[in-house]
């Protein structure tokens, strides 16, 4: 379905408004898509998810509305480029916690972990098994470690759902995180 003349001059207008603040347009793009304009849509959800400028937040968001308007019925048929851009938004998360100083995170590990399951399950549905465990293991030492603050405990249940062997097909490496039981 095309956008009508009125939609797109709307459209224009709120995009406009929000200037250089790609995130905000996310939700924007969201709407285009909803209204049949997946082109105009994809346009917009790439500049955010090549701008560096975001907060881990903004990338699994991002991703999330990717997956969600750029699906047919449901199912994930997503285009090469599409593909691209999810892979850009979770690198972007995985940057931004490896880069980031203790104090990045006003909650510290808890969110870093939740953010790194969020992104290495992300990956592991893109099909990328290897980077999935990469980024898995950070999230796998935050609760390993007696160190780090006991919100971070919260996330060991997540962690072991995750260790089906079905789910990154390798039985040695679900029976690690097993043992966290």
């Amino acid at each position: 379905m095309a956008l009508s003349k009125e939609q797109i001059k709307e459209f224009k207008q709120q995009l406009k408004q929000w200037g250089d603040d790609v995130f905000y347009a996310v939700d924007i793009a969201s709407e285009v898509a909803e209204e049949g304009d997946m082109d105009w849509a994809r346009k917009i959800y790439k500049k955010a998810a090549d701008s560096s400028s975001g907060h881990c937040e903004n990338y699994l968001h991002l991703s999330d509305e990717i997956r969600k308007f750029l699906t047919d019925k449901g199912k994930i048929k997503l285009l090469p480029t599409d593909l691209k851009m999810l892979e850009k938004c979770y690198k972007n998360v995985v940057d931004k916690i490896k880069d980031a100083k203790p104090d990045y995170h006003e909650w510290g590990a808890q969110d870093s972990t939740r953010e790194l399951l969020l992104a290495a399950e992300g990956i592991c549905e893109l099909g990328n098994e290897k980077w999935a465990r990469e980024v898995y293991a950070p999230a796998i030492d935050s609760v390993k470690n007696d160190d780090y603050p006991k919100p971070a405990k919260n996330y060991k249940d997540i962690i072991i759902s995750i260790a089906e062997p079905i789910w990154l097909g390798d039985k040695k490496w679900s029976k690690e995180l097993k043992k966290l039981k």
